[in-house]
């Protein structure tokens, strides 16, 4: 039995956890994560992350891999900007398009919001 659960049916006296109890568990949750965004902003506390979210605030039109590994001095690897771009994507706060160009297509990272 999950404790937070547990502690609410605990405290109102039932011997079962019921859909109320869930919902409780569930808003101080919500709670907990709205008071986090506020306290830290749009901030994941990757600062690899942080500062492609930075990047990406000035550039409503996006940057491409080229520029986003520039911003950094080109001292981030392959690897270490994939799984950034990764994580940025999965939760939404950034977007991936393709930009025809002559030769292969340019990938442009866009901010989704915050």
């Amino acid at each position: 039995m999950d404790r937070r659960r547990g502690s609410y049916a605990l405290l109102d006296g039932s011997s079962f956890i019921g859909l109320a109890h869930l919902l409780a568990a569930l808003e101080l949750w919500r709670y907990a994560s709205d008071s986090a965004a506020f306290i830290f902003g749009a901030s994941l506390g990757d600062p690899l992350c942080d500062a492609i979210l930075e990047l990406l605030r000035g550039k409503p039109e996006g940057s491409n891999r080229t520029d986003i590994s520039g911003h950094f001095d080109r001292n981030k690897t392959k690897a270490q900007l994939d799984a950034a771009l990764a994580v940025l994507q999965s939760r939404g706060m950034i977007h991936r398009t393709q930009k025809p160009t002559e030769g292969r297509a340019a990938e442009v990272w866009q901010l989704v919001s915050l």
